[in-house]
């Protein structure tokens, strides 16, 4: 019994299962990484339109329906979510690795 428990565990392809994790891994910190910089100058420009906006509203230049644009950005929040869970609902196994890295380089911008 011995010996086949030895070369069933011979033959699992224990360095290639490794190697897709490592690169898994790699690949998903350079996404999280990204992920957050870019959701970053997004903010930092919506939070710009906004400001602007509301002074250009006090100064009188112009009328804001801040009603359509609660409600659109409430849409695109609701759109990301979406997508984010979608995503997250197809990663399969093999994923793992890429799971773990893109929560790490998430965690990793600061």
């Amino acid at each position: 019994m011995g010996a086949a428990a030895g070369a069933e565990a011979a033959a699992f392809p224990w360095e290639s299962c490794f190697m897709q994790l490592s690169g898994g891994a790699v690949a998903g910190l350079a996404v999280g990484y990204a992920a957050k910089a870019a959701m970053k100058a997004a903010l930092l420009v919506l939070g710009s339109v906004i400001i602007f906006l509301a002074l250009m509203a006090h100064a009188g230049f112009i009328t804001v329906n801040w009603d359509a644009i609660t409600l659109s950005i409430e849409e695109g929040t609701k759109m990301a979510e979406d997508l984010a869970m979608s995503t997250i609902s197809q990663l399969s196994s093999s994923m793992i690795g890429f799971g773990a890295g893109a929560i790490g380089g998430w965690k990793l911008h600061h």
